[in-house]
This record gives structure tokens, C-alpha cells and sequence, in this order.
């Protein structure tokens, strides 16, 4: 920064985007739930032990970027995979559920994300890693588009039932 204006000018935009997205995002959540639970959901078993193997697999992930592995958290804190998986069981269904009704809302609204939309979200994420667009291009796999696209999807779903809620 060249004068210590500038330097508090920036300051004051990154505390101001922060509070923007986090406010954003805490109005999204609660809308989410608000919809979560007027909604009746019956959830497949074989779905909910999907959502706490996808869990225990994150968490065992982040144990390792701490230098443990899960068996030795689990030897430390005295529990087994079994408890561990109970413990994730409620979490796991919220989630789930939270999953299939933002399903439910974006086929029911005919929510769609465009060819262009895609090519937005590489382009972002090309900068964020700054990679050239079309090096990243070459490296996402249809499987990998057709994620992006449900993002995007998901996201315009939340959006539409955020800009639809009487948000007291």
C-alpha cells in the first residue's frame, strides 16, 4: 500500500466482505432449514450410511493434514468406528435430508445450469489457482462438469428460495 489510507481502505473492504458473506450464508442456512422442516422425508438407510462413510472419510482426511490417522484418534479417545458412526448418524440425516429437498425444489422449479454458467465457474476457479483456463479445461473430466453443474444448480436453488422467503 502506498499511504495508510489505502492500506486502511482495504482493511475496511475485507471486514465488510466478510460480514456480507457471513451474513449471506447464516440467511441461507436458516431458510434452508426453515424448508427442511416443513418438509416429511423419508430416508433411505443404505443413503444415511453413505452421507456417515462420505463423513468419517473427511474427518480421517483432516486428521491426517494433523498428522494422525483415525485408528490412533480413535485409540486416544477410547471409541470405535461403530460409536463414532452413531455419533455422525443425526448429522448425516440432516444432511441427507437437506440434500433431497433441495433436489426436490430445484426439479420441481426446472432449476438448470447453462453451458455458459459452467464455463464462468472454470473461469473462476482457473483464477483461483492460477491456472490457464483452457490447461484447466483440459483437465476436468465430464464427471467433473457435470458436478459443477449441480453446484450451480444447488446454488440458484437456495438462491430462489432465499429470494422467495419472508425473512423477518
Amino acid at each position: 500500500f502506498e499511504t495508510m489510507a489505502d492500506y486502511k481502505k482495504s482493511i475496511k473492504e475485507r471486514l465488510e466482505k466478510a460480514a456480507a458473506d457471513k451474513t449471506k450464508t447464516e440467511t441461507e442456512n436458516a431458510v434452508i432449514e426453515k424448508v427442511c422442516e416443513a418438509c416429511e422425508v423419508e430416508i433411505p438407510k443404505a443413503m444415511e450410511d453413505a452421507q456417515i462413510d462420505r463423513m468419517i472419510r473427511d474427518f480421517a482426511q483432516r486428521l491426517q493434514y494433523q498428522g494422525m490417522n483415525l485408528d490412533a484418534y480413535l485409540h486416544y479417545t477410547g471409541s470405535n468406528l461403530d460409536k463414532m458412526r452413531e455419533d455422525f448418524r443425526e448429522n448425516a440425516n440432516k444432511q441427507t435430508k437437506t440434500m433431497l429437498v433441495l433436489e426436490a425444489v430445484c426439479n420441481a422449479e426446472k432449476v438448470e445450469a447453462s453451458d455458459d454458467e459452467v464455463e464462468a465457474k472454470i473461469e473462476d476457479m482457473a483464477k483461483a489457482y492460477n491456472m490457464e483456463i483452457e490447461k484447466l479445461k483440459e483437465l476436468i473430466s465430464a464427471d467433473e462438469r457435470e458436478n459443477l453443474a449441480n453446484d450451480i444448480k444447488m446454488q440458484k436453488t437456495v438462491d430462489l428460495l432465499v429470494d422467495k422467503a419472508s425473512i423477518k
